[in-house]
């Protein structure tokens, strides 16, 4: 099952995640190595990311599997700043969890409850209209074809 869909948004340097369902780790991981790897390295990028319809518990052995895999120069190097949008204490959690494994490598991350307070504060030049709806279809869960 894939739990991250995401756009790159190359104009903006803007990488638009969104996570959903109930998290295996080793396959969100697995993911999250695709999708940055399939990044130019070129110049670092602004990351929003939406766990809002992501169904974790928060723990500091999940937090370390998260931490271990960022921590990876090639990864963090070509992140500037991360927006979380969470809804669920434990997506909040979980992140503080991360933010606190990270804090020496200077990536600014923050947690936010909404899109448009995420995209005032990246400071990105695409329109927030845009971004929802980008994040609309990325996290839009196909229903099956009526036969």
């Amino acid at each position: 099952m894939k739990f991250v869909k995401y756009s790159f948004w190359d104009e903006h340097r803007l990488l638009i995640k969104a996570c959903r369902g109930e998290v295996v780790q080793r396959e969100l991981i697995n993911e999250f190595q695709e999708v940055f790897s399939n990044l130019d390295h070129t110049s670092p990028v602004d990351v929003l990311i939406d766990v809002t319809k992501l169904r974790l518990k928060a723990s500091v052995a999940d937090s370390e599997l998260y931490t271990t895999f960022f921590q990876n120069d090639k990864i963090y190097n070509l992140v500037d700043k991360i927006a979380v949008i969470t809804s669920t204490p434990d997506q909040v959690v979980q992140t503080i969890l991360f933010m606190e494994g990270i804090q020496h490598l200077n990536t600014d991350i923050k947690i936010f409850s909404s899109v448009d307070s995420a995209v005032i504060w990246l400071n990105t030049n695409a329109r927030t209209k845009d971004i929802k709806e980008i994040l609309m279809n990325l996290t839009e869960i196909e229903s099956p074809k009526n036969i």
